[in-house]
C-alpha cells in the first residue's frame, strides 16, 4: 500500500518527492516537513515517519520545507540586498572555492528566493548533544560568515527540487 503511494507522487528530477523525503530520513534519521503557503500560514512541522505511520501523505506531497538533519551543516549564504544575481553567484562561488580547498563534500543550491544553501554531512555530528552540534555549526557557520539561525536542527530550511513558497522559483542545485 505505501508503496503504491510512492508510485502517485509526482515525479520530481525522476526521484518522487515523497521517495526522496523518505530516502532522507532514513540515511540521515529524524527529519521534519512542513508546508509553508504563499499567506503566511504553516501547517504542523512532523517527522516524516510520524506521517508514514499516520497515513497523512498530503504533508509529504505538499511539502516545501524541511528540518536541518542531525548530521548536517548548512551554510545559507544570503547577498548583500543591492547585489546583482552575477555578484550573488560570485559570493556563492568564493565559499564553494573555500569549502573545496579545505577538502569538505558538499552540494549547493540555489535557494528560491535570494541565496544559495551550500549542504554538508557531519555523521559524527549525531554523537552530540543539541547544544554541542549548534556550537559546532556556529563556529563552522561563523568561518563562512552565513546566516546563524541555521545552526539548529529546529529550523525549516527549502526543500530541494521543489518551488520556493514566495518566489516559486524552485531550489535547484548548483554548478561550482
Amino acid at each position: 500500500m505505501k508503496s503504491e503511494k510512492l508510485l502517485e507522487s509526482p515525479k520530481r528530477n525522476g526521484v518522487s518527492k515523497v521517495l526522496f523525503l523518505q530516502l532522507l530520513r532514513n540515511k540521515y534519521g529524524p527529519c521534519k516537513v512542513a508546508t509553508h503557503f504563499n499567506n503566511g500560514k504553516w501547517t504542523k512541522h512532523i517527522d516524516i515517519l510520524e506521517i508514514w505511520e499516520k497515513g497523512e501523505w498530503w504533508r509529504l506531497e505538499t511539502a516545501n520545507n524541511r528540518s536541518i538533519l542531525t548530521s548536517e551543516i548548512v551554510l545559507d549564504y544570503d547577498p548583500p540586498k543591492d547585489a546583482t544575481k552575477e555578484e550573488s553567484l560570485a559570493g556563492a562561488k568564493e565559499i564553494a572555492v573555500k569549502l573545496n580547498n579545505m577538502g569538505f563534500q558538499f552540494k549547493y543550491y540555489f535557494s528560491g528566493s535570494k541565496g544559495y544553501h551550500f549542504h554538508l554531512q557531519f555523521p559524527d555530528l549525531i554523537f552530540y548533544n543539541r547544544n554541542e552540534r549548534e556550537n559546532i555549526r556556529s563556529t563552522f557557520i561563523n568561518m563562512f560568515k552565513c546566516d546563524l539561525i541555521k545552526k539548529s536542527e529546529r529550523t525549516m530550511i527549502a526543500l530541494e527540487n521543489v518551488p520556493h513558497w514566495k518566489t516559486g522559483n524552485k531550489k535547484i542545485e548548483a554548478v561550482v
